[in-house]
């Protein structure tokens, strides 16, 4: 399962970026988890809490242009990062240096979630290959 955690489903850039992870991530046989919450606030810390605890082999945080992340939440992204799992956070800066027009923030996605699926598979091979060797 990936996740995709979204502040607004009405940002037109966010979404663009969520169809191309979701479609990338269904076209390599994951589940896709969507979550909308305010990222801003605490209801963003409970419920990437949620998503955490669900074991998503990665998860994406998509951030409108306009908003920030609460200090919580970023505390909660490093901590889970720290732990081995895989988040990609999407801010205004991301955008501006990747994306021009909508096409090309669709595109984005999808090489998101392929670069992301792709690190974890290779970990995971990674993994299994030194328990074979022990």
């Amino acid at each position: 399962m990936v996740a995709i955690v979204v502040d607004s489903l009405t940002d037109p850039e966010s979404m663009e970026i969520a169809m191309g992870i979701h479609e990338r991530a269904e076209l390599n046989g994951y589940a896709v988890r969507v979550a909308v919450c305010r990222l801003a606030s605490d209801e963003g810390l409970a419920v990437l809490r949620a998503v955490r605890g669900e074991r998503p082999r990665g998860i994406f945080v998509i951030v409108p242009r306009d908003k920030t992340i609460h200090d919580a939440v970023k505390a909660e992204v490093v901590e889970y990062q720290s732990q081995g799992g895989s988040v990609i956070v999407i801010d205004q800066a991301v955008r501006r240096d990747h994306c021009a027009e909508s096409s090309g923030l669709w595109q984005y996605g999808r090489r998101l979630a392929v670069r992301m699926l792709a690190e974890r598979s290779s970990s995971s091979r990674s993994d299994r290959n030194l328990k074979g060797q022990s």
